[in-house]
């Protein structure tokens, strides 16, 4: 579909935005992209990643329909219910050894019901935590910090593994690395090397976030491994894992329990 003009993307808008706000939700589903082994390829973990589709405008954008979501001061709403759309499927799938990362965002920390609210879902489902990644981005600057970093933390303790997503990019600074529990740094697909790029300085950087996480005791993934070029920077700089469409797209459920059973 090509761009869309000013009255269908307000129409678009629209029907995005009523399908957010039913209680059905029918529009919305979870795909699963692996996280594999860099050495060996193997899956250690699945990513959940967010798709709305709507019968008349097809598959909107994350970006759109996050930008929505947003804009309707639902991501709390919107975080737990793919939270727990999660812990549904990790049952049916009956796959007890994997773990799965979700995107967790600042704004919904803020929320005082977070820590309740993740610890009544996963005790519903008995979903073990440690099974569990929560990747902790940061879109907007926030004030009210100590109470986020007290949230996290005791998520932490609760055996919930924490992740700092997009690390480098965004609102992520060295007050986080200081202060939250964290065992795994996510590097974003920016970092890697373009051919229009400076590739030894982007190589060097790279090399400086490894060689952090590895001194803080962290696993450290990179995101969008598309080329084998991209694979074998990611296996020269000694990087744990690697997420990309060199090792799969995200794929529904039922690709996904097939994947998993092989």
């Amino acid at each position: 579909m090509g761009p869309l003009n000013r009255n269908e993307f307000q129409k678009k808008y629209l029907a995005v935005k009523e399908d957010i706000l039913s209680n059905d939700k029918l529009g919305f589903s979870i795909v699963y992209q692996p996280k594999v082994d860099i050495i060996n390829r193997n899956i250690i973990s699945w990513e959940i990643l967010s798709r709305w589709y709507h019968p008349e405008f097809g598959l909107v954008s994350p970006i759109e329909f996050i930008e929505i979501i947003r804009d309707l001061d639902k991501e709390y709403e919107f975080d737990i219910h793919v939270f727990e759309k999660m812990c549904k499927d990790i049952i049916k799938s009956n796959c007890s050894y994997n773990t799965y990362s979700i995107n967790i965002s600042i704004n919904t920390l803020k929320n005082s019901n977070i820590y309740d609210d993740i610890l009544n879902i996963t005790k519903k489902y008995s979903i073990n935590p440690k099974q569990i990644i929560l990747e902790i981005l940061e879109t907007d600057p926030i004030n009210e910090y100590e109470g986020i970093i007290e949230t996290i933390n005791k998520l932490d303790e609760r055996g919930y593994k924490i992740s700092i997503d997009d690390f480098g990019t965004g609102y992520s600074s060295y007050y986080r690395l200081c202060n939250i529990n964290f065992g795994e740094i996510k590097i974003p697909r920016e970092f890697l090397p373009k051919p229009s790029d400076n590739k030894e300085k982007k190589i060097k950087v790279l090399r400086g976030i490894v060689d952090m996480g590895r001194s803080l005791g962290c696993k450290v993934v990179i995101e969008g491994i598309e080329t084998q070029d991209d694979h074998n920077i990611a296996m020269s700089l000694g990087i744990d894992y690697g997420q990309g469409y060199l090792y799969s797209r995200p794929v529904p459920f039922n690709k996904y329990t097939e994947m998993i059973k092989i």
